[in-house]
């Protein structure tokens, strides 16, 4: 989980470098929130740019779902290391 925290840092860091910026939860409609909609891209706003704590507070269509994006990063990086 540490090395997935990071990830995700790195993945806001990236993010934020180029522009992009936090979309409140509060600002999604009721649509949205039923819909898992992450981010607005025409705006560069995404709801997922918050620390690691806050991801599990976050709508999402299965509990766990957007910290295992950044665990799946890192386990894909580990086995191209391990080739």
């Amino acid at each position: 989980d540490d090395l997935a925290a990071y990830e995700h840092r790195r993945w806001n860091a990236f993010h934020y470098a180029h522009g992009w910026d936090t979309l409140p939860v509060e600002e999604l409609t009721e649509e949205e929130k039923k819909s898992f909609v992450t981010k607005h891209p025409e705006e560069k706003r995404h709801i997922c740019l918050v620390p690691w704590e806050k991801l599990d507070g976050l709508p999402q269509k299965k509990p766990g779902l957007l910290k295992k994006y950044d665990v799946d990063s890192i386990q894909g990086f580990l086995k191209e290391l391990d080739q």
